[in-house]
């Protein structure tokens, strides 16, 4: 299949190619090409599906560049697509900007999730006006309707202005699960000083029902601290 002049607001793909073949194995190789290679945007993959009652998909690799920065590349990743569950395993992508890793389950009919995704990422790929860079560790289960998470984070150097010498280092801690929710949240300014928030708020049983939270008032915030230390 080929499509031309593939566009969607700003992205235009000139060429797309999908082409797939079956193998004596009964296996189907897949590939999927965008040209010409030095367009603004480019996805390349190459992918091996196995079919049956759970469909294996072998990512085996990609490029994706996204309008601006480096290309982000990346292999051997498995999907598996079953009746009751998806699998994603092993999904990595990296270039120049940073890199990012993810590995879930989705049950299917229960809704249930289970998700972990690292990463890093140089500040300027998302704003070339920003200098530093951020690290993220984020952990996500639904399970019985009921939601929980980590997410341990931190920016390293951190400015408004490339050239600027004035940053910020920051790191926040967050847990919330079996309705309560943790947070510690410190930044540092050799310059100015630093501030750090530590709170612990009781919240809903479930995690993720947003209506829940907007009704809490202030006596469910169970401890807050707030430090600043050398503050000018």
């Amino acid at each position: 299949v080929e499509i031309d002049h593939l566009t969607k607001q700003d992205v235009r793909l000139d060429d797309v190619i999908l082409a797939a073949g079956n193998r004596p194995d009964g296996k189907l190789q897949v590939t999927l090409r965008t040209d010409p290679k030095p367009a603004k945007y480019r996805i390349d993959l190459d992918a091996l599906v196995t079919p049956g009652d759970t469909i294996g998909v072998d990512l085996q690799r990609h490029i994706i560049r996204p309008g601006r920065g480096p290309e982000w590349r990346g292999k051997n990743a498995h999907i598996a697509i079953g009746p009751e569950l998806i699998e994603i395993r092993d999904l990595t992508s990296a270039s120049a900007d940073g890199k990012l890793a993810i590995n879930a389950t989705l049950g299917r009919k229960t809704g249930d999730i289970d998700a972990k995704v690292d990463g890093k990422v140089k500040l300027s790929a998302l704003n070339p006006a920003y200098r530093g860079s951020a690290d993220a560790h984020i952990a996500v289960q639904r399970a019985g309707g009921r939601f929980a998470g980590d997410v341990d984070a931190s920016i390293h150097g951190f400015a408004m202005d490339p050239k600027g010498t004035n940053t910020i280092d920051g790191t926040a801690k967050i847990t919330a699960k079996e309705g309560e929710l943790v947070a510690a949240i410190q930044a540092t300014n050799p310059r100015v000083g630093s501030a750090k928030i530590d709170v612990d708020v009781n919240g809903p049983r479930d995690m993720g029902n947003v209506a829940a939270w907007k009704v809490l008032t202030r006596s469910a915030v169970k401890d807050l601290h707030i430090q600043l230390s050398k503050l000018d």
